[in-house]
């Protein structure tokens, strides 16, 4: 709370994050006895940090609905707050460019743009620019900006920048983040592979929708 007090901020009306130790604790005991109760182990029931690494941070909070009922509830943040990534929607000449992405949470492979963390200190232009050579040696020879994107609300406080951008040529894949190769589709079949869901990737549709609303991909 002392290092990141934007987090703890109570909205009236909404779900309330409790602070007084009291009543944290309180939560903390039932959620322990919950859990017991249950056949689990009582210590996942801590109030407070959870886990924290250089990526994410995971806070269980003890929070009071409006109904007022008390509950721990989970979050998933970052360390550094703001933009915490970029996606791109990389087209080349009449192509869309997308991405055979496996991704290890979902265990699957995936069509999906060009996305990654933003690296501190950099505009989210030069981090948008960055991911792109990184993934598909690319520079962009035009670059809109679509706005802004929150991807899992109910759990997570990341957002991230959404782009498009419009690139004169493109290289080879990077292979040591799963992603196995480029795949050129037109955006006729971009919008029947989003029909027929054969595309599933959320920064992807987002993307996607953003630029067509905006007329760059008529």
């Amino acid at each position: 709370m002392e290092q990141h007090p934007e987090l703890f901020i109570n909205v009236p009306g909404g779900i309330e994050i409790l602070t007084d130790e009291e009543q944290m604790n309180a939560v903390e005991q039932a959620t322990m006895q919950g859990l017991a109760e249950a056949g689990l182990s009582p210590e996942q029931g801590h109030i407070g940090l959870v886990f924290e690494d250089r990526y994410c941070i995971v806070l269980r909070d003890a929070v009071a609905f409006p109904d007022g009922e008390r509950r721990p509830y989970l979050r998933i943040t970052a360390p550094i707050q703001g933009v915490q990534g970029v996606a791109i929607l990389p087209r080349y000449h009449d192509k869309v460019l997308l991405l055979r992405h496996f991704r290890h949470a979902t265990r699957l492979w995936h069509l999906e743009i060009p996305r990654g963390f933003s690296t501190p200190g950099l505009s989210n232009e030069k981090n948008a620019r960055k991911e792109l050579k990184e993934e598909i040696e690319a520079d962009a020879t035009r670059l809109e900006e679509l706005g802004h994107l929150y991807p899992n609300s109910g759990m997570g406080t990341e957002y991230v920048a959404l782009y498009y951008a419009e690139v004169a040529a493109y290289g080879s894949p990077q292979k040591s983040e799963g992603i196995a190769e480029i795949v050129p589709v037109s955006v006729e079949d971009l919008e029947i592979m989003i029909r027929d869901d054969l595309l599933t990737d959320g920064y992807t549709l987002a993307a996607y929708t953003r630029a067509r609303l905006k007329g760059l991909l008529a």
